[in-house]
């Protein structure tokens, strides 16, 4: 009886008491170990815009381009039918034929002439004047007669600079065409030589005019490419492939 009786206290000493390890022997709280956040990739440099500036000055010298050539063909078209009795806002224009003004105005150039009043021309001025109905002669002056005819019409006495003599007639002031405001160096064989060949100079303008179309074209295309960078990925037949050399 007392073995029992020891037995059922023993038991319920044990149910009485809490169960684990007394408070001195429990473990710590683990401290939270923090998570690295995921890192985004680096991100790509932005293309670079172009500017307004780049943009405006390239449509301007398409602009340009393109008014010079239907000038040059507007050009040739009226020296071709007319010759150089036809004015542009009060000039006229004549190919230089001959070298009596060889220093100053070379065989080949193309003189611009100002429709000028006879009473405004000084000595000194280089005038282009009608010596008959089908010769077109560019001297300068060398001396005024003020009155010609007895009518009030000047006349002027010329000399080509590179002539060792003056021209031997006096030029009637009705006779002069005007005053040379500006040459240009071969210009006037090229113009004869367009005038010749109008239809052909036109087509050769067109074939340049898309040459040069084409080629701004495939410039761009490269700036383009290479500006894509050699690491950028592209697409191959359903496959990515890396830019560069292997």
């Amino acid at each position: 009886m007392d073995a029992e009786r020891i037995l059922v206290d023993i038991m319920l000493e044990r149910m009485i008491t809490p169960a684990g390890p007394p408070p001195s022997t429990m473990a710590a709280p683990m401290a939270a170990v923090p998570v690295p956040a995921a890192q985004s990739p680096p991100a790509l440099p932005a293309k670079k815009a172009p500017s307004h500036a780049r943009k405006v000055w390239g449509m301007l010298g398409s602009v340009l381009y393109y008014l010079f050539l239907l000038a040059l063909l507007a050009g040739v078209l009226v020296y071709s039918r007319g010759g150089g009795n036809s004015s542009f806002f009060g000039y006229r224009y004549y190919n230089v034929l001959t070298s009596s003004m060889q220093s100053v105005y070379p065989q080949g150039s193309m003189v611009f002439v100002h429709l000028t009043d006879p009473k405004e021309i000084q000595v000194g001025d280089d005038i282009t004047f009608y010596r008959d109905p089908t010769t077109v002669i560019t001297h300068r002056v060398i001396e005024i007669v003020p009155d010609l005819d007895g009518q009030g019409t000047p006349g002027f006495r010329t000399k080509g600079v590179d002539n060792a003599l003056a021209d031997r007639d006096v030029v009637l002031g009705a006779n002069v065409v005007g005053t040379v405001s500006l040459s240009i160096p071969a210009l006037g064989f090229l113009f004869s030589y367009l005038r010749e060949r109008f239809w052909l100079a036109a087509l050769l303008l067109i074939l340049l005019t898309a040459t040069v179309r084409v080629f701004r074209s495939l410039l761009r295309r490269e700036k383009k490419h290479s500006k894509s960078g050699a690491g950028a990925p592209f697409k191959y037949r359903g496959k990515t492939h890396e830019k560069g050399c292997y």
